[in-house]
């Protein structure tokens, strides 16, 4: 959601005379460069964990979208299928991802989403 309300703050409006809530606010237009497809295939860094001379230097991911507080982007892993955040990644956009593969993963994304938006909501009853 944090990346939908950034990209929304963007956008020009009708109500400012067209103009982003970004540009009133500091006073330069916005720049689209950093954004990333959602669901684009990308190759996440593993220089850092793998030391040895043989080991792969990066592995096949899934762009899921950034994190809060950090530069990294927050990544589903295809081999070991785990979510991990990587600073060093790159994007290969217009690269289809398989649609086959990336079911299963998305439903298994879908459900992890439902799974923490019950646990906040049980902590705030609570």
């Amino acid at each position: 959601m944090i990346h939908v309300a950034h990209i929304i703050n963007m956008l020009p409006t009708p109500v400012l005379n067209y103009s982003s809530p970004h540009e009133m606010l500091y006073k330069t237009t916005p720049d689209f460069n950093g954004l990333k497809v959602f669901g684009s295939l990308c190759y996440a860094s593993t220089l850092s964990t793998n030391k040895k001379k043989i080991d792969p230097r990066a592995s096949k991911c899934v762009f899921i979208g950034f994190k809060r507080g950090t530069k990294g982007c927050v990544l589903l892993n295809i081999q070991s299928r785990n979510f991990c955040v990587s600073r060093y990644v790159v994007f290969y956009e217009k690269k289809k991802f398989h649609i086959k593969e990336f079911k299963i993963l998305a439903m298994k994304l879908i459900v992890l989403t439902f799974m923490i938006k019950f646990y906040l909501l049980e902590i705030n009853l609570s």
